[in-house]
């Protein structure tokens, strides 16, 4: 997470000595008094989460979403660009607005500002979008599945087929 934030909010930067020799303190502070409790937060929380409870009302929502009324839903909501627009403006107000404001004034109301705007860009990428799905699913896959070695099917999965390669080889001559 604070790889994240440095990344996040370019504190390598030369003209952020100070604000980085701030957050390194704040690293200390926080990895020694509250990294065991941030850490059994994370714990309870993601256990919340996967409860047998909380995965059905996921699926739940995820059938009716895709099946309303239990037929398929071929209809595609097309939204015209205004409401395109407001959604746009209201997540970014919904981001600009999750930090606290003492976490803005250590690192800086322009840093941050400029950090979550690069972090809104990022989730603009249909392209990355899907490649953050296909990793969060891969993860989530092997730790409900751990008995059966799922990184090694990814990796055949992944991995170019003799058949293939044979293929591209013919296709080129």
């Amino acid at each position: 997470m604070l790889l994240l934030m440095d990344e996040v909010f370019d504190l390598k930067c030369r003209n952020q000595w100070l604000r980085r020799r701030i957050v390194t303190l704040l690293r200390q502070i926080v990895r020694t008094m509250f990294g065991d409790i941030v850490n059994r937060r994370i714990l309870e929380y993601v256990s919340f989460i996967t409860s047998p409870k909380r995965v059905a009302h996921y699926l739940n929502v995820f059938k009716h979403s895709f099946w309303p009324n239990g037929a398929r839903n071929d209809k595609k909501l097309d939204r015209d660009q205004d409401t395109k627009n407001r959604t746009r403006v209201a997540a970014k107000v919904a981001l600009l607005s999750c930090l606290s404001d003492e976490l803005k004034h250590i690192i800086g109301s322009e840093t941050t500002r400029r950090g979550l705007l690069t972090i809104f860009d990022l989730f603009q990428r249909p392209i990355l979008n899907r490649r953050l799905l296909y990793v969060l699913l891969e993860g989530v896959l092997c730790t409900l599945f751990p008995d059966k070695d799922m990184n090694r099917l990814f990796i055949k999965l992944y991995s170019k087929s003799k058949k293939s390669d044979q293929k591209n080889t013919l296709n080129v001559r």
